[in-house]
């Protein structure tokens, strides 16, 4: 299966280069291997698969790892979720979150782990790109909670889960990077040009729904324009800009004027240096998310 879901993705870039080819052969053979779907994250989708599920058991599985169960409580009673009284138990947690956020949830949990490695050369490059990547997300989750009837638990996990494709990236640069190249720039070079394409094929191994692939394939498209509703892609998309905007990277990214998905936001209301005014009102809530993601 994996290897029929590499050869739908590169029909539609036959022949681009040399690189991805390659990549593309390591991947197939398994010299560099995707990411598997941890197992706690398993587990609770298969527990929630069950229309009556059960939340105790849920409550269980959460518990049964300490630095899960601490993340969930951060989460319960985060400005995304906060309510008059905090919430001190998983299972309150569970029920004050829902299905859908605690998937969400423990999926945001488990990828840190992802973010690890035993290189030396490399672990400098994946500190720096978790950062980059809580920082999306905490800028998508708050942006979703100011939308209405929008997840913000789903955005924070697109945002993680946009640049996912730079993982096994990283994992080929390990072992084919030329000394005399500047190691950062190289890396740079490859997430712009591979980082959509791969992203999207880890989410597919996983059996990730249409919406989160979107927003790995839609990876820096400022011109994607989809359907009239606003989606995840759309708000991962102005939260990149803000990125940008917030460490002096405007070469990198249009006005955001000129991107479809500031169109379809139900708030466009600019500050002077053109960023959204609600996110620049929400710099302590967004400060606390990506904290709380570290």
């Amino acid at each position: 299966m994996l290897a029929m879901q590499l050869e739908v993705i590169d029909n539609s870039h036959n022949g681009e280069d040399e690189i991805f080819s390659q990549i593309e052969s390591a991947i197939k053979k398994e010299t560099i291997k995707l990411p598997a779907m941890p197992d706690i994250a398993m587990k609770i989708r298969e527990a929630f698969k069950d229309e009556q599920y059960d939340i105790m058991k849920i409550a269980r599985i959460v518990q049964a790892e300490s630095g899960l169960a601490a993340y969930v409580l951060k989460i319960a009673n985060s400005p995304l979720h906060r309510g008059p009284m905090p919430i001190k138990t998983a299972k309150h947690a569970i029920c004050r979150l829902g299905q859908h956020s605690v998937q969400s949830i423990v999926l945001t949990y488990t990828l840190r782990s992802m973010f690890e490695t035993q290189s030396t050369k490399l672990q400098t490059l994946l500190q720096k790109q978790w950062e980059q990547s809580t920082e999306l997300a905490a800028i998508s989750a708050i942006l979703a909670d100011r939308c209405d009837d929008f997840d913000p638990d789903q955005a924070l996990l697109g945002g993680l889960l946009q640049d996912i494709g730079c993982l096994p990236l990283l994992d080929w640069l390990k072992n084919n990077h030329d000394a005399s190249e500047d190691l950062d720039a190289e890396y740079s070079k490859l997430t712009n040009r591979y980082a959509a394409r791969i992203g999207e094929l880890m989410l597919r191994n996983w059996n990730f729904d249409e919406e989160l692939i979107d927003v790995v394939k839609s990876r820096a498209d400022w011109s994607r324009s989809s359907a009239a509703s606003v989606d995840i892609a759309d708000i991962v998309t102005i939260a990149r800009h803000h990125q940008h905007m917030g460490k002096g990277e405007l070469k990198a990214c249009p006005n955001i004027t000129d991107i479809p998905a500031y169109h379809k936001l139900a708030f466009k209301e600019l500050s002077p240096d053109q960023s959204l005014t609600i996110l620049d009102e929400a710099k302590e809530d967004i400060e606390e998310v990506k904290n709380m993601l570290s």
